[in-house]
């Protein structure tokens, strides 16, 4: 794993132009910046305020590079063997490099480590305007969307995911498990859901559906299928994002599918 390590490394530095090194030399680290303080004190030639934006900006670009290194920390933890690095686009690393530094809280950065492992892992699936989109989410945006995960059903013949979510009929029922119109809003303004509260979404015939241990047969005419879909960039969200997937979700789901006119069929995997 450390050969895959090395590549993510040199792909990054040749990516942003600079040497790159997370693993740190503390020490040298701390020697450096104590010697960027020292000699800016005693320029003669700067005034007080000036030698203060100094040492401030350098005190900002340095926290962006531990930011970068917690994310490039947690990425480790989730790059395959077979990852493959040095294939990811430049302007990516880039984009994702920039925007990287301003991650400060710790769930967030969890988040952006498996963004980033995911690109490593399989180039050029994670899109620039995902990357830009998840630069604007809090950490309650996130949460929402790892929410609204726990609600969808993996699509065995097509390897998508359907979030089975029938707020319309069942307002009250949703907003128990933190699930609102509202922000249903939200995570349709970051690209990573669409909404119909018309007629709903739809299957045509019949889907064969993945829920824990459950492997569930849907059949009819028309399959009411909710009021909610993962965009392309939402699909590849749900990938990476770690999920908790609850036995009463796949029970209501079940019985909303059944209660809409569709024949349900549960199998035990």
């Amino acid at each position: 794993m450390s050969e895959i390590n090395d590549k993510l490394i040199e792909t990054i530095s040749h990516a942003v132009g600079i040497i790159y090194d997370p693993k740190g030399l503390k020490k040298a680290q701390r020697e450096f910046t104590a010697t960027i303080f020292d000699q800016t004190a005693s320029r003669e030639d700067l005034s007080v305020d000036e030698k203060m934006a100094i040492i401030q900006e350098y005190k900002y670009l340095l926290s962006k590079k531990y930011n970068r290194e917690d994310v490039f920390d947690r990425a480790n933890k989730h790059l395959k063997n077979d990852a493959q690095p040095e294939n990811i686009d430049s302007s990516w690393i880039i984009s994702f490099w920039d925007k990287a530094g301003t991650i400060t809280n710790e769930g967030l950065k969890e988040l952006w480590g498996r963004v980033l492992a995911q690109e490593a892992n399989t180039p050029n699936t994670i899109s620039k305007r995902l990357l830009h989109n998840l630069s604007l989410m809090s950490l309650s945006d996130a949460q929402n969307f790892i929410n609204i995960a726990r609600f969808c059903f993996d699509d065995i013949a097509k390897e998508i995911a359907h979030p089975l979510i029938f707020i319309k009929e069942h307002p009250g029922v949703y907003a128990g498990s933190n699930i609102t119109t509202q922000i249903l809003k939200e995570l349709e303004l970051y690209s990573l859901i669409e909404t119909n509260y018309d007629t709903g979404f739809a299957y045509e015939k019949k889907k064969v559906l993945k829920y824990q241990k459950h492997i569930v047969e849907v059949s009819g005419e028309r399959i009411k299928a909710g009021n909610v879909r993962l965009t392309e960039d939402g699909q590849c969200l749900y990938k990476i994002v770690e999920k908790t997937e609850k036995e009463e979700i796949f029970g209501f789901a079940i019985e909303a599918l059944q209660y809409n006119g569709s024949t349900v069929k549960v199998i035990d995997a």
